[in-house]
């Protein structure tokens, strides 16, 4: 309970009283510890939370993330997420639509955001027509232009922003491997090993061919080796943890020892 004054006139909820007189104040949760214009919102707060005092919103988007999940190597397009300060609404927001003021630029190019799910709360998903790799810098844009996403809170809208996304992709080493009859290998373990070409990287001394140890360097060097296992179209989709970054061309020499003789081949393949 508040602290109030015995004087009838100063027995008023929702004001500050100075001094003696002073109400203890309550604060919305989703609110922060700053006020817009100088003014409070007082009972009943919007929600309808029974609190003394609130303020109102100012909110900013917090986080964005582009992960894993969703990302669509077939359709060519990847899911991004957008985490708010606190709830958030676009009455206009149907699935699959594009949600005006909501965009990514990615690698110098804008991209409009497709919405996938989130209003009414701070987890906001849009998907852009673009396989998104490790390597790709992202950024995300709202523009107060379009003024239809509001704080549930305070209806307020959300400042304009631009926020560098957080990317959290893996590297990943994908291609269909076909048999020698040119036939796609399903459902099938098998042995995998990556390879790139020695082009300066030394960790010893017999790592690079050279004027004066011409005989002794690899032009193939071993980066990793793996079992793996083939999707019902053929596809290896496999989480690529060595030395190369996203763009990097790797030679991939696949056994299949489910064969017999076994069957060996080789492909060339670039790290996304």
């Amino acid at each position: 309970m508040p602290f109030l004054s015995p004087k009838p006139d100063n027995m008023t909820i929702g004001h500050r009283l100075d001094g003696w007189y002073w109400i203890n104040q309550k604060w919305h949760p989703r609110a922060r510890n700053g006020q817009t214009g100088g003014n409070d919102t007082g009972l009943p707060c919007p929600g309808g939370s029974k609190y003394i005092m609130c303020v109102r919103s100012d909110a900013d988007t917090a986080q964005v993330h582009l992960i894993d999940s969703n990302r669509n190597w077939t359709s060519v397009c990847q899911d991004i997420v957008v985490l708010f300060d606190r709830k958030m609404n676009d009455a206009s927001a149907a699935l699959g639509s594009t949600l005006a003021g909501h965009y990514f630029v990615i690698n110098s190019t804008t991209y409009p955001g497709s919405y996938q799910g989130g209003t009414g709360t701070s987890k906001w998903t849009f998907r852009v027509p673009k396989l998104c790799s490790a390597a790709d810098q992202v950024t995300y844009y709202y523009s107060t232009a379009a003024g239809n996403t509001t704080a549930i809170d305070s209806s307020r809208e959300l400042d304009a922003c631009t926020i560098t996304a957080d990317n959290v992709l893996t590297r990943r080493i994908r291609f269909t491997l076909y048999n020698s009859a040119g036939s796609p290998v399903a459902n099938e373990a098998v042995k995998m090993g990556i390879f790139f070409y020695n082009s300066g990287a030394v960790d010893g001394p017999g790592d690079n061919v050279s004027r004066s140890n011409p005989a002794g360097g690899n032009w193939m060097r071993k980066d990793i080796t793996v079992t793996a296992t083939t999707d019902a179209n053929g596809m290896i989709d496999y989480w690529y943890t060595g030395y190369n970054p996203s763009g990097t061309p790797v030679y991939v020499g696949v056994i299949r020892p489910s064969t017999q003789p076994a069957e060996s081949l080789l492909w060339v393949t670039t790290v996304m």
